[in-house]
């Protein structure tokens, strides 16, 4: 089997089941408000010399884009790489949840760096740059973040760091949308970066076919990695790495006064003392914040162990009647199991840059074993793999995140592999078997 790969464009004759995320349209004209217009006479400037700006016209661009190519001529810069900026002209606030899109190309592979900060700041602000590859074919990126102090008008801007100090890239549609407090990112995320993904299969004769196996595995993103350090999920963002919650940690109180002993507990368990300070699970980071009700009780802590897999289940047995505490990471939507009623208590555990937060289920249980199960919930991280096959047309369709894909087809013994990429305006990718 051979097979042919056919990107069909959101704007050249989709089929009417097809639907598409619009940015501009769906999300920045209802709730953002837009500081950098996608305007391709928007006025980036070169911060050196050695950085040269050319009016990029859609006839240069091959594309309906219009813009600037960055070039750098310098092979000296030395600490300071070649960079080309757009001001802000609003003032912003700390916290603003912002998204910023542009188009990339580069007539050669390049690494770039985009990046927001104060807008004459030579280096790379710390928390608010993402690196992106740019090459022959145009890619869009998005980048959501939120800002992590306040700017005053004129004082921030968005600045496209060069990888090389002889390297050429062309930006166009650059767009920076303010959305304040009226969304949260993840929810951001998932209406501006994932739209469905339809892979459509037909023969050499151009006919559906039924019953194709196809897998799609996500390669790279296409969107960068956000500022705010309150969003640890995103730490994964540009590796791809995920995972699920770490395994549920049980405190316990006794109902009749006695001291409660704790027995048949995993190898990969301990008893703690509940206080601030110590380890959330063997290891790893420390409490910043317990109930203070719940100070000083007796608790069950588990290793993380792989977070590639769900938070591991365990069971112990108790001496005597308990009233006993779960803490549950927040991530996702995992399940405690039957029986567990939620507080209003919560627990923070972390590191200096970023904190997790666990909500506290309560639930009493004679002398006995106790069950808890496993941490379920994802963070998502907005990387999708997913498998299926074709329907009775031809087509299979899942929500997807924006970025580079290795499609892989499979019909009747045969296989055959490619890479695509997928972004809002991509349509469906269509493979022909031959």
């Amino acid at each position: 089997m051979t097979a042919k790969l056919l990107l069909h464009s959101a704007l050249a004759g989709l089929l009417a089941s097809w639907a598409v995320v619009s940015v501009s349209a769906d999300v920045s004209s209802e709730d953002g408000e837009t500081l950098l217009p996608r305007d391709p006479e928007a006025t980036w400037q070169a911060v050196r010399d050695t950085v040269t700006l050319e009016a990029l016209t859609p006839e240069a661009a091959g594309t309906d884009r219009a813009g600037w190519r960055v070039r750098a001529s310098d092979s000296t810069l030395g600490a300071e790489p070649a960079r080309a900026m757009v001001s802000i002209a609003e003032p912003l606030r700390k916290g603003d949840v912002m998204l910023l899109t542009l188009w990339l190309q580069a007539e050669v592979g390049e690494q770039a760096m985009i990046g927001f900060g104060p807008a004459h700041h030579a280096a790379a602000p710390r928390k608010t740059w993402s690196w992106v590859a740019a090459d022959s074919d145009w890619q869009k990126i998005t980048i959501p973040f939120s800002t992590e102090r306040r700017y005053a008008a004129g004082e921030a801007g968005v600045t496209l760091w060069l990888g090389s100090a002889t390297g050429a890239v062309s930006v166009a549609d650059t767009a920076l949308t303010r959305y304040g407090s009226s969304i949260e990112m993840a929810d951001l995320v998932e209406t501006t970066c994932r739209s469905p993904l339809t892979v459509a299969v037909k023969d050499a004769e151009g006919n559906a076919v039924e019953g194709v196996a196809v897998e799609l595995g996500q390669t790279h993103s296409a969107f960068g990695v956000p500022v705010d350090p309150q969003h640890p999920p995103y730490e994964g963002l540009a590796t791809g790495e995920g995972g699920y919650g770490v395994p549920h940690m049980i405190a316990l109180r006794s109902l009749d006064g006695g001291k409660v002993t704790i027995d048949d507990l995993p190898d990969s368990a301990r008893v703690i003392t509940l206080k601030p300070s110590v380890a959330r699970n063997p290891g790893r980071f420390p409490f910043s914040g317990i109930p203070t009700r719940l100070r000083g009780l007796q608790a069950v802590s588990v290793e993380r162990g792989n977070q590639d897999v769900p938070g591991r289940g365990y069971s112990l047995t108790v001496d005597r009647p308990v009233e006993a505490y779960l803490f549950v990471e927040h991530l996702g939507e995992p399940d405690p199991g039957s029986g567990w009623r939620a507080t209003a208590m919560q627990a923070t555990w972390g590191t200096t840059d970023w904190q997790v937060t666990d909500r506290v289920f309560t639930q009493r249980f004679d002398a006995g074993r106790i069950t808890v199960a496993p941490h379920t919930g994802s963070d998502e991280p907005w990387w999708t793999r997913a498998q299926g096959v074709t329907d009775a047309h031809g087509r299979f369709t899942v929500p997807a995140y924006h970025g580079r894909y290795r499609l892989t087809v499979r019909h009747r013994d045969q296989s055959h592999e490619t890479d695509a990429t997928f972004n809002d305006t991509t349509g469906e990718f269509v493979i022909e078997l031959r």
